[in-house]
């Protein structure tokens, strides 16, 4: 299990940079990181664990659509975006957030969209600085994951 765990962080920081570099991530390793994240659950909580997984997909889906549709639009009116190529949440992003529903418990994932959310704040200040248009939030996901990870001791 530990040898998973490794290759789980692994393969993160992979993610990670290729995100930061292409501004896109490639399937397999998503589903390399979605499998190696299984090596966190124990066999006793694993349905458990799933319907906590695919709950918190479908609520950060319902989020970023509250988003899109409605903070977008309000921020459109004040400023000079476009709100039809706005994207909040990319497709890649829902891998990570099945991976925080499956590790984490409802508390910690509660914290994990807070420091996730704070990063991004801090990476969108930088972006702002450099004058970059698009925000990545895969290394945000990432960054409040290995966090979490290291003051909690998963194993």
């Amino acid at each position: 299990m530990i040898f998973l765990n490794i290759l789980f962080f692994i393969n993160l920081f992979f993610i990670v940079k290729d995100d930061y570099k292409y501004r896109e991530v490639l399937l397999w390793q998503l589903l390399l990181l979605v499998l190696f994240s299984f090596s966190f659950v124990n066999e006793i909580n694993i349905f458990n664990r799933l319907i906590s997984a695919f709950s918190t997909v479908g609520i950060m889906f319902m989020l970023s659509f509250l988003i899109e549709n409605y903070i977008v639009y309000i921020k459109s009116r004040f400023t000079d975006i476009d709100i039809n190529n706005t994207i909040v949440i990319g497709e890649g992003d829902y891998p990570l957030f099945f991976i925080i529903g499956l590790i984490f418990e409802i508390q910690e994932i509660l914290l994990c969209i807070f420091l996730m959310a704070i990063f991004s704040l801090i990476h969108h200040l930088i972006y702002i600085k450099l004058k970059k248009d698009e925000v990545p939030l895969i290394p945000s996901i990432a960054y409040s994951i290995i966090v979490l990870s290291i003051f909690n001791g998963i194993s």
